[in-house]
């Protein structure tokens, strides 16, 4: 019985020993190691390449939401012409930032293919740069923080960098951007075009921009970005020039008074402002 269950052991075996088609036995010899897989070294490489590839683009695709991409020309890249001269794209990343953003590289390429020379690069973030030497220090930064209106007297001064810098020659291009180059983005796109005189409203420089960024025709949804841009061409409208005035607050009315349900709790106000930095709550 012992042997009978050897026997068998044996059997199992036995498949896992090379046969050469067709030779009616087991394969010996060089060609017996032809027909085993060679190691090929550089295989993982390639099939992480190739698999980077097939990745990057629905990753892009997720990220960018309902934002349109220049898909063309050889470039996937989170941008969009808003004007023939004015361009709104999402951030220049770098390393694995750049797999699921607009890569740096590929940024610079497309600007170099398309604008070369011509091309100047406005820097939205408050929260990040990078090495504005890749675009030959083309670069200048108007910063303020996400989800946020810039400064009135910030609006002014990105205004006319860029009514300057595209009067100094017609072929020259701005690419602006924050880290989605939507928000942020919109809300100085749209004070340009007020303020060169190509919209006539807020509304209508925000539609417009929506419909130039984004496939919903939803671009700037911010409410006080959206507040500030209606600020921003009021200014133009009645040609006024915007200083900063103090605000004395002297009483809070809530009307009608919050419902606490009956429960005891604590209501704050907290004021506070950017430029000096200043910060106060009441209780």
């Amino acid at each position: 019985m012992g042997i009978c269950v050897s026997c068998r052991r044996r059997e199992r075996k036995a498949p896992e020993k090379r046969s050469v088609p067709g030779a009616g036995g087991t394969a010996k010899g060089p060609a017996a190691a032809e027909l085993l897989p060679r190691r090929v070294d550089h295989l993982p490489a390639m099939a992480n390449s190739i698999s980077n590839i097939k990745m990057t683009n629905p990753i892009k695709g997720i990220v960018s939401k309902r934002r349109k991409r220049y898909m063309k020309d050889g470039f996937n890249l989170d941008l969009a012409y808003i004007t023939d001269r004015l361009i709104a794209m999402g951030f220049p990343a770098e390393k694995l930032e750049g797999v699921y953003r607009n890569h740096i590289d590929e940024v610079c390429r497309f600007l170099e293919q398309m604008h070369k020379d011509h091309y100047k690069i406005y820097n939205l973030c408050a929260e990040r740069s990078y090495d504005s030497s890749k675009f030959h220090d083309r670069v200048e930064r108007y910063a303020f923080e996400d989800h946020t209106p810039p400064n009135i007297e910030l609006i002014q001064l990105f205004c006319e960098d860029v009514h300057n810098w595209l009067n100094a020659d017609p072929r020259n291009v701005a690419a602006v951007h924050c880290k989605a180059g939507k928000g942020r983005t919109g809300t100085m796109v749209c004070c340009y075009l007020l303020y060169s005189g190509q919209k006539a409203t807020a509304d209508e420089a925000l539609q417009f921009y929506g419909t130039k960024r984004t496939h919903d025709e939803k671009g700037v949804t911010i409410p006080s970005q959206r507040r500030y841009v209606e600020y921003y061409a009021a200014l133009v409208r009645s040609r006024l020039q915007y200083t900063a005035t103090k605000v004395y607050i002297r009483e809070l009315v809530m009307t009608p008074p919050p419902m606490l349900n009956g429960g005891q709790c604590t209501l704050e106000l907290t004021v506070s402002q950017a430029q000096p930095p200043f910060k106060v709550s009441f209780f």
